[in-house]
């Protein structure tokens, strides 16, 4: 069966959003890193 979505990245520093969490094993994948910028 397919894994589950990840759950959606931390807010990072200067506002800026996390990336959603890619499909797989939620065990394995958590939060993914926030996006640089902002």
């Amino acid at each position: 069966v397919p894994g589950v979505p990840g759950v959606p990245g931390v807010p990072g520093v200067g506002g800026v959003r996390g990336v959603p969490g890619v499909p797989g094993e939620m065990e394995l994948l958590t939060e993914n890193t926030a996006e640089p910028g902002g």
